[in-house]
């Protein structure tokens, strides 16, 4: 994308926007980073063809408890596929773009998911929020209309509330903290469920810098 996306960094734009980030390797083997570099120039052709961007990633997680009257042990991943496909005049100050994320969230040798560990320990709150057993989720689809040289935008359709409400830096639960407290702030209401149907408009006022760095 070639500017700073609306939403937080669990959001789709985000997420891509965090991705496109330079990032130090911990092991650099020639065959891999020749491999990565075929894999990213594929993105950026698709991109500059098509409009498309996206990003895949799969998580891992595993809980233990040393103590528990019930289940000690948690195990899940969680395999993302998320985009963003500029349909509606790419490269003006207006572009419109259908934004998608489907999920396949599932156990992993254990007999519970991470997310439901808090209740086997008797504690009232959630350990890991979206290391579920779900199944294959469809977690955004909407079409987000950008007006005004990208300063305001207009998002319809099955929207992630969180990435909208109480952003802050640190809301990822797929790169940062995954308790409940971190992952939605309790103190701002929101709709009832983690998705829902709605239309909502975002202003970004031209003298007020973005918190996000902006990929150069």
């Amino acid at each position: 994308m070639d500017h700073a996306p609306f939403g937080g960094p669990s959001s789709v734009r985000g997420q891509i926007h965090s991705d496109t980030e330079p990032k130090a390797p911990v092991v650099r083997p020639n065959m891999a980073s020749a491999a990565q570099r075929s894999y990213h120039d594929f993105k950026e052709w698709l991109k500059s063809t098509s409009g498309l961007t996206f990003g895949i990633d799969y998580n891992l997680l595993h809980q233990h408890a040393d103590k528990s009257p019930g289940e000690r042990h948690a195990g899940a991943g969680a395999l993302r596929l998320f985009g963003s496909w500029q349909l509606f005049d790419h490269g003006s100050g207006h572009p419109g773009s259908l934004e998608f994320k489907v999920e396949d969230r599932h156990r992993l040798g254990t007999d519970i998911a991470p997310q439901a560990l808090g209740g086997e320990l008797e504690y009232a709150g959630l350990t890991a929020v979206p290391f579920s057993d779900a199944g294959s989720l469809l977690t955004n689809l909407y079409w987000l209309q950008s007006l005004h040289d990208n300063r305001f935008a207009n998002v319809v359709g099955i929207v992630d509330v969180t990435d909208y409400v109480g952003v802050y830096g640190l809301v990822n639960p797929w790169t940062d903290f995954m308790n409940l407290a971190f992952y939605t702030d309790p103190t701002i209401p929101t709709p009832p469920g983690i998705a829902s149907m709605r239309f909502s408009t975002t202003a970004k006022p031209s003298s007020t810098s973005r918190a996000e760095s902006r990929l150069q």
